[in-house]
């Protein structure tokens, strides 16, 4: 790799050869493809560090068959592997081969960029936003936020080729769009009484300073293969110690191509069973405030959640979510996430510069 090449950006994905959701490769092509003509284009420089995590082993690994006709003097991708011992012991790792958390704090803590954010390896961005980076510059004491934009898989170019020219493509995506996840910061704040953050799909992009990622230890990583709420958790970190939020123009935003198939969506349900289902509902009718009220939930722990396919509870939203982001501004907290060796921090791990 070019030791002379410093990324204003590192996008952090992780990825394992599984087909997860359908046409696996042909969208982690796309989205490569995609970033790296924008990147030359509007000569922002990025790093797009992909973790392979817990790859298959009867499947190629990701190095041997990413597009290798992506390099160019804007746009670097690397893989970085984190081999199947390092997914055994969480709750539910026999059932899904992923730990999210795990995986994006390997990326994290690696990150040559700047800034550093998320992204999948099934969506594209938008013009708009490059074009925004390539005026205004990023502000190290911002985290920017957009909307993730959900298109129909059928909108999905055939082997992962990236049309021409781009900006028609985009736009005609634009005009393809299922569901828009928007800011509903503002709910999510009179319901629960933390701050008016848009939580909304932040998963997919939190374009924050490399030195915040640092300060924060990444995103939660000692909890379930599910690892519900954890960029929520971690933005409402950044914001607590002192960065400002920007969400950016309307224009500015994340494609996702959706699942083929149902069964692929990673939806959550409220469990609510025996005495736990009595005590939300006295919570709920005889504590006064919408936010008194999701306090006292968080402190018993109810209700509980479930993913589908799962088969475990998991803690409630309001136990690993509001009260948590309640305790930093109640007593000061420094919002460390995880230990000091957060993100397999003292494990040497091979990094392949595709």
């Amino acid at each position: 790799m070019d030791r002379s090449f410093e990324p204003l950006i590192t996008f952090v994905g992780y990825a394992r050869n599984d087909n997860y959701g359908g046409n696996f490769l042909d969208k982690l092509a796309l989205t490569i493809r995609t970033l790296a003509s924008q990147a030359s284009d509007f000569r922002v420089a990025v790093e797009y560090l992909i973790v392979e995590w817990n790859p298959p082993q009867d499947t190629a690994a990701l190095r041997d068959v990413l597009p290798a006709d992506i390099q160019n003097p804007y746009f670097r991708c690397a893989v970085v592997t984190a081999p199947p011992l390092y997914h055994t012991g969480f709750l539910g790792a026999d059932i899904k081969g992923f730990h999210p958390s795990r995986a994006l704090n390997v990326g994290y803590r690696r990150a040559a960029g700047q800034f550093v954010s998320p992204l999948s390896s099934d969506v594209v961005l938008s013009d708009a936003l490059f074009g925004y980076i390539a005026k205004h510059g990023l502000d190290d004491g911002k985290v920017y936020r957009l909307d993730r934009c959900d298109v129909d898989a059928a909108a999905l170019p055939p082997d992962g080729a990236a049309p021409e020219p781009r900006a028609v493509w985009l736009n005609g995506l634009a005009e393809k769009v299922v569901t828009r996840h928007e800011n509903h910061g503002m709910q999510v704040s009179e319901l629960y009484g933390v701050m008016p953050l848009h939580t909304n799909a932040c998963g997919d992009f939190t374009l924050a300073p490399r030195a915040i990622w640092h300060q924060i230890r990444g995103v939660p990583e000692d909890c379930p293969v599910t690892c519900l709420d954890i960029d929520s958790i971690a933005l409402h970190a950044m914001v607590h110690l002192g960065l400002e939020e920007q969400v950016l123009p309307e224009d500015c935003m994340l494609f996702k191509f959706s699942h083929a198939k149902a069964g692929y969506r990673q939806k959550v349900r409220a469990v609510r069973h025996g005495w736990r289902k009595y005590l939300e509902k006295i919570i709920n009718f005889i504590v006064p405030g919408k936010s008194n009220k999701a306090t006292l939930r968080g402190v018993c722990n109810v209700p509980l959640r479930e993913m589908n396919g799962m088969g475990f509870a998991c803690d409630s939203f309001e136990r690993n979510f509001v009260l948590r982001v309640k305790k930093w501004r109640w007593f000061g907290s420094e919002c460390k996430l995880n230990a000091r060796d957060w993100g397999l921090a003292d494990v040497e791990l091979e990094k392949t510069t595709i």
